[in-house]
């Protein structure tokens, strides 16, 4: 059995751009990307151990402070 991509045509065969045949992409996830009280815990455990036990504390906090804010649920 051979796995490819499904094929459209979801709007026209060929896309108006470049002439290429349409596709269509998927499953597509439609949940949360991540667990905001985990990434809270993780971000109150930082500040706990003042960010010394990592070199990239400054950065990890950003990334999680910036997930906690894209975060539904």
């Amino acid at each position: 059995m051979k796995y490819s991509p499904a094929t459209g045509p979801p709007v026209t065969l060929n896309c108006e751009f470049c002439q290429q045949r349409q596709q269509l992409g998927g499953p597509i996830w439609a949940e949360s990307l991540h667990d905001k009280d985990f990434v809270e815990r993780i971000l109150s455990a930082l500040e706990r151990n003042n960010s010394k036990r990592f070199k990239t504390a400054e950065r990890i906090q950003g990334v999680l402070s910036m997930v906690t804010e894209v975060s539904v649920k």
